[in-house]
């Protein structure tokens, strides 16, 4: 190699020779980084640069989405805050759902749901997608001041980038009892969620254009959160049974309900509400005799 540098460098006699050094230099320096170890230090920093993916096992350890949740030293923010990420999933609440400009969606991979915003988005309820972003805390800020849920509490995907995949013909909410998701809400969070066998539906209060609602079966209660965007209407009269619909989400409510944030159901559209015929599962009860039982 030496002597075909040494012919070179004597051929071309009009040549700069430093400039040529510099430049043999730099070839040789290529081919070092080449020869190097894959686990390199090297290689490791261009690695770095490549977008963590929750759909990959390797990475994700196979949770997907809830990988991005895990907050390993309890220090009330997710491990991976800050980090590039890629997720994939299907939207199960359009962009255009809970802000009029279009401006945040959320999507689902099997059990696990992630709140997505950033520039407006034209998507559907079922259309398949991958975000590429980085994940951020939401809240009381950025694209929250200007839509209904600008006190969201949690964590969400600012987008960059955004590849659709393909539609689902159905999307189906995970049917859940009234029951377990008082027990653990932090396990459907961002999830689309039923819940049916609930009793009443009553007012608790407004803020603006939004509203809160108290719904429970006459045992466990849960808030339900009404976005001025989704113009929705809850009634008949408190007789009715309900089945209610909508994604689970952790939000700042008005002081007169609660002096932080709280677990909120949702819905999306009207369709969410549906009242039906109270069966023989539910029925309505007293405080004096829910008093009685769990004075015994």
């Amino acid at each position: 190699m030496i002597r075909a540098i040494r012919d070179v460098l004597t051929i071309n006699t009009g040549w700069d020779r430093s400039r040529a050094w510099t430049r043999i230099l730099r070839f040789a320096g290529l081919l070092l980084l080449l020869a190097l170890p894959l686990n390199s230090f090297a290689q490791a920093h261009l690695l770095r640069q490549r977008p963590f993916r929750a759909t990959e096992d390797q990475r994700s350890g196979g949770d997907h989405i809830c990988d991005l949740r895990s907050d390993s030293d309890d220090d009330g923010k997710p491990d991976r805050l800050g980090d590039y990420v890629c997720i994939s999933g299907t939207v199960i609440a359009g962009p255009s759902t809970y802000d009029r400009e279009g401006k945040l969606f959320w999507i689902r991979n099997r059990r696990c749901g992630m709140l997505v915003y950033g520039s407006a988005e034209s998507l559907r309820v079922g259309d398949s997608v991958t975000v590429d972003g980085h994940l951020r805390l939401a809240g009381r800020g950025e694209i929250f001041r200007e839509c209904g849920l600008e006190a969201i509490d949690g964590c969400g995907v600012k987008k960059m980038g955004l590849e659709l995949s393909g539609i689902r013909p159905k999307i189906d909410p995970v049917p859940v009892r009234l029951r377990d998701y008082c027990l653990d809400p932090w396990s459907y969070i961002g999830n689309l969620i039923e819940i049916s066998g609930i009793l009443y539906v009553l007012p608790a209060a407004r803020d603006g254009e939004n509203s809160f609602f108290t719904a429970g079966d006459g045992v466990d209660s849960i808030m339900v959160y009404v976005d001025g965007d989704t113009r929705i209407e809850i009634g008949p009269p408190a007789s009715a049974c309900y089945t209610l619909t909508g994604i689970v989400v952790r939000i700042h409510v008005p002081a007169c309900v609660s002096s932080g944030p709280i677990w909120c159901l949702a819905p999306r559209f009207q369709e969410d509400i549906v009242w039906t015929g109270c069966g023989t599962e539910a029925s309505l009860t007293t405080w004096g005799e829910i008093k009685a039982v769990f004075s015994d």
